[in-house]
Parts: structure tokens; C-alpha cells; sequence
């Protein structure tokens, strides 16, 4: 029972973490260092959904700082087969902060999208508010971990933007209108 209670009450921690960081800017000085620190603390557990490991990366990423430390923590959250991919950290750094990916960095809001869940990988779709009014579309890949530090755990394989200018939030194949 108290294992039962303390897995549960990581996820409402994380959760709350999640809907604090998801709100928008309020402008106050150092909120993004004290949001970030949080989020520092934070690693991959098996009680977070994919749509959590999402949110967490993407708050992480707009509250990044010079030092990159909300990369840092999107980092983390990756995968061992992204990381195969991306390369180094510094490597995943300078993609992140290409013109496809640097939305994820500097937005006005995120919404998440449904995340569908099939076996051991799952897919989110996410729609980031850009600073200019438009919109751009993101979908991320998740796969649970079988092995290693953080089995059980949903992780980043990797993230396609899907759309930019007004993009449509995605719906799960089983909530499409005919």
C-alpha cells in the first residue's frame, strides 16, 4: 500500500511540476531559473505517461538558459537510440536550436496533443504557439525502456515537426470525425 501511495504521489508531483511549468511566462524576474531548477531535479521514471515526458522536456526547453541546462533536461529524457542519432550534447544543442526546432525554445505555449500508446512505443502530438501568432506542429516518438538505468521508463526517440503557419492539433486514429 505505501509503495502504491508513493508511486502515486511522484506522479502528482510531476504532474503539478508540469501544469505550473505549462502556464505561460508571467514576465516575473527569475521564475524561469526557479521553474528550471525544478525541472533539474527531474529524472526518467516508469509513472510518467509519454504525454508527461513531453510536457517536461518542452517546459524544460522554454525555460532554457544560457548555460542550456533546460537542454539539458530535454537531454535526459532522450533515449539511448536518439542520443545514437543526435550524437553528443553539444550535438543536440545546435539541432535544437535550428529554425525547425527552436519554436520548442521560444513560444507562447504548447498544447498536447492526445498520445496514442501501442505496446512499448507511443506517439504524442504537440502544437507550439510561436511568438509571431502562427503555430507549428510537432509529433514525438516514445519508446519504454527494456534495459539500463531507466527501464520501464518512457523516453524521446525522436521529434518530426509536422507542420508550420496555423497547424491542426493531431487527433488519435480513434477520435478522427468521418
Amino acid at each position: 500500500m505505501f509503495k502504491y501511495m508513493q508511486n502515486h504521489s511522484a506522479v502528482f508531483f510531476v504532474i503539478s511540476i508540469f501544469l505550473i511549468l505549462s502556464s505561460c511566462a508571467t514576465g516575473i524576474p527569475g521564475e524561469s531559473l526557479t521553474q528550471l531548477d525544478s525541472l533539474r531535479k527531474l529524472n526518467p521514471v516508469p509513472e510518467l505517461t509519454p504525454g508527461e515526458v513531453v510536457g517536461i522536456q518542452l517546459a524544460a526547453l522554454k525555460a532554457n538558459n544560457p548555460e542550456d541546462q533546460g537542454i539539458a533536461v530535454a537531454y535526459r529524457f532522450s533515449s539511448l537510440r536518439n542520443k545514437e542519432l543526435t550524437g553528443s550534447f553539444e550535438n543536440y544543442t545546435l539541432i535544437l536550436k535550428q529554425d525547425n526546432f527552436a519554436p520548442m525554445l521560444v513560444n507562447n505555449g504548447v498544447d498536447l496533443g492526445p498520445q496514442e500508446i501501442k505496446g512499448n512505443t507511443a506517439v504524442v502530438a504537440v502544437r507550439v504557439r510561436l511568438i509571431e501568432g502562427d503555430t507549428t506542429g510537432y509529433i514525438f516518438l516514445l519508446t519504454r525502456q527494456d534495459r539500463g538505468d531507466y527501464r520501464g521508463s518512457w523516453l524521446t526517440d525522436g521529434v518530426m515537426q509536422i507542420g508550420s503557419r496555423e497547424a491542426p492539433m493531431i487527433q488519435a486514429p480513434e477520435t478522427i470525425d468521418a
